[in-house]
């Protein structure tokens, strides 16, 4: 799913659970959901988004990167591969 669109979730789920709010109000609770969610990524469920939304990465980035032609001569490679595929929009990389 991803991290961008879990906020939308979280939003959701501060609409379902919190009374209707003047503008100002409004901003200001739900910044303070957000807060929470961060400071408390335990309990909040952040923590375990982010482990999941990691795992989906790492496997994505596996099944893209040939790992079979690691050897110590490829860190530099490898690097640039994992910048490539962080600032991609589609999260696509060569496969070498």
């Amino acid at each position: 799913m991803g991290l961008e669109p879990k906020i939308h979730v979280y939003f959701e789920n501060f609409l379902d659970e919190s009374d209707t709010h003047p503008e100002k109000k409004f901003d200001e609770e739900f910044g303070r959901s957000l807060a929470y969610i961060i400071y408390d990524p335990n309990a909040s469920g952040l923590e375990a988004d982010t482990i999941e939304e990691l795992k989906v990465l790492l496997c994505n980035f596996a099944s893209e990167f040939d790992l079979s032609v690691i050897d110590e001569f490829t860190l530099e490679e490898i690097v640039e591969v994992i910048d490539i595929y962080c600032s991609s929009s589609n999260n696509s990389v060569p496969v070498f």
